[in-house]
């Protein structure tokens, strides 16, 4: 069995460790069923914006058993200032009934859960998962190969095509509503960013997509709300991005992190993961075939579930482009120059959008004025 039943949610939150340090051999023996001896913890990703604490956890066993050596722990952030942020974005709610409730539906490779718990007040979490180690990701901002890209968007077919027109995506309120409220914040974040955008890509991106992405900034919510979430939804992974993909040599990948899937549309995971994944001239070379592709693996029943055919979808794509390239611009305002990796991702998923937005007119998709 992929993953473990149902865990009552346990009243005690001293026995949900707060903290990687927590994470002891008393506590693994009491959470496994079987004496661990030592631990070693590796944190992954400390700094790089993880909303949460994630690490490897090298394990020796007392006797023989058939749970691994190695092991993903997850816990929520220990940064109090962030905490409110994941509590109210659900992210680690999210996860946690994912592995209660979907993922042994998911035929995609995703890890295994040893173990799943959440405190009763829902407010500490911890995942044990499988190490899915050597698999790796790739480099977001050096983008997907073509091979990646063909992976990754065969993958999102089938995973689409299996829940269109399944009921239990109304049923589980734990994924929430198609259109995700934080997104309100939008506008704002995007006047916020707008002089600072305009000072460092004015001149390195197109002027017409530039222009276009000011002029439906506010208009983004409406149509996002209004427009594109009415569209019929399956479940989506809300974050599919290089980071929470990975690739084995053998061609082989899996999707990791679960703590923005949601019902909506197919093409939110598809649009993203083609626009700000790939290189520019990769995307330009790719683009038709990952559309064609997708629609295949897709599959006939779910194809008509989902209301699209070719044209269609091509037409979609054209109309989101400009509220990507308002999102990409919103970020902005977080660009740190000193993170030289996540400023380089940032000037990335800006150039990579708003080419994208002059490639297809996309303001033509729309009345600006």
């Amino acid at each position: 069995m992929r993953n473990p039943p149902d865990e009552k949610r346990n009243p005690a939150a001293m026995d949900i460790p707060a903290l990687l340090n927590e994470v002891t051999p008393q506590w693994l023996t009491d959470a496994l069923g079987h004496t661990v001896t030592s631990v070693a913890v590796d944190q992954i990703g400390k700094g790089e914006g993880f909303t949460g604490q994630v690490a490897r956890l090298d394990l020796t066993y007392n006797g023989v058993t058939e749970l691994p050596s190695s092991m993903i722990v997850k816990l929520p952030t220990a940064d109090q200032d962030q905490i409110w942020i994941g509590q109210s974005l659900g992210v680690w709610e999210k996860e946690h009934q994912f592995y209660i409730h979907a993922a042994s539906h998911i035929s995609e490779r995703i890890p295994r859960c040893y173990l799943n718990r959440a405190d009763a007040e829902a407010t500490r979490y911890v995942l044990l998962l499988e190490d899915l180690a050597p698999m790796a990701t790739a480099n977001q901002v050096e983008g997907a190969t073509p091979d990646q890209a063909r992976a990754c968007v065969d993958a999102l077919g089938t995973l689409h095509g299996h829940w269109y027109g399944d009921d239990r995506l109304t049923e589980w309120t734990w994924l929430g509503q198609p259109y995700n409220p934080a997104l309100d914040l939008l506008p704002d974040l995007f006047e916020m960013s707008w002089a600072m955008a305009t000072e460092r890509y004015e001149g390195r991106v197109s002027a017409a997509a530039f222009e276009a992405t000011r002029k439906f900034a506010p208009l983004c919510i409406d149509w996002h709300k209004n427009t594109y979430c009415t569209r019929p939804t399956t479940l989506i992974h809300g974050d599919y991005r290089l980071d929470n993909l990975l690739f084995g040599d053998d061609g082989s990948m899996a999707i990791i992190d679960w703590q923005a899937a949601a019902p909506n549309p197919g093409t939110t995971d598809l649009f993203f993961f083609i626009l700000l994944n790939l290189t520019t001239d990769t995307r330009r070379d790719l683009e038709e075939d990952l559309f064609d592709l997708y629609l295949e693996s897709l599959g006939a029943t779910a194809r008509s579930a989902s209301g699209f055919d070719a044209d269609e979808l091509r037409g979609l794509y054209r109309e989101a482009l400009l509220f990507y390239t308002v999102t990409m611009a919103s970020g902005v305002v977080h660009l740190d120059p000193s993170n030289e990796r996540g400023a380089a991702l940032i000037d990335q998923l800006v150039e990579r959008t708003m080419a994208a937005a002059d490639d297809h007119a996309a303001w033509t998709a729309h009345e600006l004025g």
